[in-house]
């Protein structure tokens, strides 16, 4: 029995065809998995994490970042928030530069501040990343003799990967920093020595 609709008019089997185009291209869409949008544009298909492509870290973000996880990435220092500075890797030298922090008492404040140096030591420690010579920085906020205010380095330690490797930053007393810590150098503001 062949059924035949000679009533439908052409606008009816057009609206049929519209229909079912749109019903291929949602299958066809679902296959390749993209959404079907009658607009025009394409909805670009949702991934699983584990699909992605990542981007690789240079060495120096990876320092940063494990800088980061042990000096802490915020400082407390009015106007200068981020403990980061720079943090480079150039011609085997690492640099890291960071923003100290305030405290209540002098000695808290000395102490604090060469600890972040020891944090540094240790993500250089566990970074796996090359380089020869390390210079730490530590930034301070120190006013002069006029009264005004400026950020300057107050602590600057240069180090050989040799005497990183004998460094065990859990042990340091601070107050030992001054003098025969770094091997290949070690200026300390006049403000922050002990």
């Amino acid at each position: 029995m062949n059924i035949d609709f000679p009533n439908w008019s052409a606008k009816k089997k057009i609206v049929v065809s519209v229909i079912g185009a749109l019903f291929v291209m949602g299958v066809i869409g679902a296959v390749f998995g993209e959404d079907p949008d009658i607009s025009g544009s394409q909805t670009p298909a949702t991934t699983d994490s584990a699909d992605e492509t990542t981007v690789p870290k240079s060495p120096a973000q990876a320092l940063q970042e494990l800088v980061e996880k042990e000096a802490g990435s915020k400082s407390n220092l009015d106007g200068n928030s981020s403990r980061i500075r720079t943090v480079s890797i150039e011609d085997g030298r690492a640099t890291i530069e960071m923003n100290g922090d305030e405290n209540l008492t002098e000695g808290t404040t000395k102490s604090s501040n060469r600890r972040l140096v020891l944090d540094a030591i240790k993500a250089l420690k566990s970074s796996g990343v090359n380089y020869e010579i390390a210079f730490i920085a530590v930034h301070y906020p120190l006013v002069n003799n006029l009264g005004e205010t400026a950020v300057e380095p107050v602590l600057r330690y240069t180090f050989s990967l040799e005497q990183i490797g004998r460094i065990q930053p859990d042990n340091v007393d601070t107050k030992g920093m001054d003098s025969n810590f770094a091997d290949l150098g070690t200026i300390v503001h006049p403000a922050f020595v002990w």
